[in-house]
């Protein structure tokens, strides 16, 4: 099916998730798990985007810890966060709990865009139950590791969510 799928590959992506995963080829079923979440997130369908996600994030235990499977655990909860905010708000300890090891993986391997999401997400997390001084310190946070000019999305991000806690 991938060879015959070839750069189409990613329309059946939850199938070939699905044919790894029962065939154990963990690797494989992780990387399309990915890649039906992201279709799916592209249809706005959560509920199954964020299905995909926790299965794949719960196949890339039965691998080696290696720096690369943090890395691809990473990039599976930087796109989980989103997708459970949007399922089930910013004040759900699910989405929380997504943001607080998001950012306990950026601390490891990274990037300052991801570092910054991460915090800018704990924030917002923060402002909703109110624990605003909290917000106020993740946010401070957030700016010192926006990437970049102070004109990056993450910056102008976290002096809004900054600027409405001083409101």
């Amino acid at each position: 099916l991938e060879e015959a799928y070839g750069a189409q590959v990613s329309q059946i992506a939850a199938t070939l998730a699905e044919h790894f995963e029962r065939g154990c080829d963990d690797s494989r079923a992780v990387r399309y798990r990915q890649q039906a979440a992201a279709q799916a997130l592209e249809r706005y369908a959560y509920q199954e985007a964020i299905g995909h996600l926790t299965r794949g994030l719960a196949l890339l235990q039965t691998l080696p810890e290696t720096c690369a499977r943090a890395r691809h655990e990473l990039a599976l909860q930087t796109a989980l966060g989103p997708a459970l905010l949007a399922r089930h708000g910013a004040a759900a300890l699910v989405v929380e709990q997504a943001y607080v090891r998001m950012w306990e993986l950026c601390q490891h391997v990274g990037e300052p865009s991801q570092r910054s999401a991460a915090l800018l997400g704990l924030g917002g997390c923060h402002i909703v139950r109110g624990r605003l001084q909290t917000a106020r310190a993740l946010l401070r946070h957030a700016l010192r590791c926006a990437p970049g000019a102070p004109t990056t999305a993450d910056h102008g991000q976290a002096h809004v969510m900054l600027g409405s806690i001083a409101f």
